[in-house]
């Protein structure tokens, strides 16, 4: 969705809504509804002549001898039936699939593209801005027989929802507007200055058109990598999901008091994340990351019932979430910030998950899910944040770039990895961290599409630092009283913590105590230096206990430690 690129459009596209439009979204019944009949229109303004450039690539739309004929792909967009099974790929299939069949959206493709009956020009604002463009498409369906309450499924005298597609607009391509579709249908929606007249809604054959209720106006681009068939599908979701998740929020907005992920491809301020459907706007890059509905977006709705882990527990098992909607939610149960840690297994089995490459000599990627593994989301509130395994969100076209947000076999995710299982690289100094883990992350030994992994309600009392983590201040007078290990990685503690167990240090792995440390090896503990193992002091080491380093370990003590032996063997 970069600017030059197109790619950058998608996130900054996903809705442009004045505060008027969120005002009366709020009027719309808060119930969400079972089957959504839909009419799918494309629309081509009279005088476009525009074959294509290399920044906006029509190859899925052509110019036609016929200006009313359809792209190749439109038939396959959307199902004529609500009853199952429904074609791969479309927008039926889309949500039947992820909604565990609890929503039904079909309907139907006019049968050939509407051309506007004026110029581009005339429903650009200040006019009446796109309203005037809903009103030429509408009257021309009307008189060609299109009955619209055949479009209002459950008779409540609102159409359910109309889709133009606009093959081109010349504000868009010039990069003066941001936005790619729009869930209204009115002067809003619509390109030229922000002002203009408002044109009062259209009611045909008995059922009301309402601007903020009843459609959405999508542009036909190619963002970066993304088929155009599989974009629109996924855009008319999209724009479609503003009405589901009205009563939740309008984009969903990223966490912003915590300081994941460390890194990323775009400013802070954009506010955008990755891997949701409702993605935020704000001019960032790819915000979305795959085409999957997240566990946080479908649990709002009702859609997935994950299941809650609140006591230790070996073997959890976490299939995939596209195709069986399986999700694990925890529950942060912190004085300060109440929150909700989503895990699920992202795979690419679904439609609009599979790695995909096109082109002559399939050298383009078209892939949409960029990696795979155990996805982990924090929810707050209406709030939300991908927690990366490698804490950097590289949103991009590129797939490569996506391969470390996934938590992959061997990986973990605990109170003192960066990110922490808190959502945090350094907690605040008024943090309570959660002690629970997500630890021996592995596939299942008979489908490699399944993923387990051990959860952990206290992981002070069983510790396992498998890779590269840090006790800070948060820590102070944490006591390890279990038989700990370091299998790998590095452990640095800043901190003051209590040996009153076992922890031993493995090959190839390393505690190291930080100028701010302090460990204290109580008579009952004791710490095991194995062959290959590193013990690093630059803070203060007090034994009472048992320090035992084995032949070809290595113990380092730096000038600023302060060490008071009791026993070393």
């Amino acid at each position: 969705m970069l600017r030059a690129f197109v790619f950058m459009q998608l996130l900054a596209s996903l809705l442009f809504l004045l505060p008027a439009a969120g005002a009366a979204g709020r009027d719309r019944p808060t119930t969400t509804p079972d089957t959504v009949k839909v009419l799918i229109v494309f629309v081509k303004f009279l005088d476009d002549t525009t074959p294509g450039s290399a920044q906006v690539n029509y190859r899925d739309w052509p110019l036609y001898r016929d200006p009313t004929q359809l792209p190749a792909s439109a038939p396959y967009l959307i199902s004529n039936s609500a009853h199952p099974p429904h074609v791969d790929s479309t927008l039926t299939a889309y949500f039947y699939q992820q909604s565990n069949g609890k929503l039904v959206v079909f309907g139907d493709v006019y049968d050939r593209a509407i051309v506007s009956s004026k110029p581009e020009s005339s429903y650009h604002r200040p006019g009446g801005g796109y309203a005037d463009l809903t009103y030429d498409v509408v009257r021309q369906l009307d008189a060609a027989g299109v009955d619209f309450s055949d479009y209002d499924f459950n008779r409540d005298g609102v159409l359910d929802q109309l889709f133009m597609i606009i093959r081109r607009d010349s504000e868009k391509d010039a990069g003066r507007v941001p936005w790619t579709g729009a869930s209204c249908l009115d002067a809003r929606c619509g390109n030229g200055a922000p002002a203009g007249k408002r044109l009062p809604p259209l009611t045909v054959d008995g059922t009301l058109i309402d601007w903020n209720l009843s459609g959405s106006v999508i542009f036909n681009r190619t963002p970066g990598n993304v088929a155009p068939h599989y974009w629109l599908v996924r855009m008319m979701a999209h724009e479609y999901g503003h009405d589901l998740w009205r009563q939740h929020f309008v984009h969903i907005p990223a966490i912003t008091n915590n300081d994941v992920p460390e890194q990323s491809s775009f400013r802070r301020a954009t506010n955008t994340l990755g891997y949701v459907l409702m993605a935020g706007a704000g001019g960032g890059y790819d915000a979305r990351g795959d085409e999957t509905i997240s566990a946080f977006e479908r649990d709002l709705l009702g859609w997935i019932e994950c299941r809650q882990l609140s006591t230790s527990q070996t073997n959890v098992i976490v299939r995939d979430l596209y195709t069986s909607g399986d999700c694990v939610r925890l529950e942060t149960a912190r004085r300060t910030r109440p929150s909700l840690l989503y895990v699920t297994n992202r795979q690419r089995i679904g439609p609009f998950d599979r790695y995909r490459q096109s082109g002559a000599q399939e050298q383009f990627e078209i892939g949409l899910l960029r990696t795979t593994g155990l996805l982990v989301g924090l929810a707050f509130r209406n709030r939300y944040e991908v927690l990366p395994a490698d804490n950097n969100l590289v949103l991009s076209t590129r797939n490569e770039d996506y391969e470390g947000d996934l938590f992959q076999p061997g990986s973990q995710l605990t109170p003192w990895t960066r990110p922490s299982i808190n959502g945090f690289t350094r907690y605040p100094a008024d943090s309570e961290p959660f002690w629970h883990a997500i630890d021996n992350i592995r596939r299942h030994p008979t489908d490699r599409r399944v993923i387990v992994f051990d959860y952990v309600d206290d992981f002070r009392e069983s510790i396992v630092v498998r890779q590269n983590s840090w006790m800070g201040r948060e820590s102070s007078g944490t006591e390890l009283s279990g038989r700990g290990r370091i299998v790998g990685g590095r452990l640095i503690v800043d901190s003051d913590i209590h040996v009153t167990g076992r922890l031993t240090i493995e090959e190839g792995a390393t505690l190291e105590i930080g100028r701010a440390g302090r460990v204290q090896i109580h008579r009952s503990g004791s710490v095991l230096v194995r062959g290959g193992g590193r013990l690093r002091v630059d803070g203060a080491l007090h034994v009472e206990g048992v320090m035992l380093p084995l032949a070809e370990s290595q113990i380092e003590i730096g000038r600023t430690a302060q060490l008071t032996a009791g026993t070393v063997r």
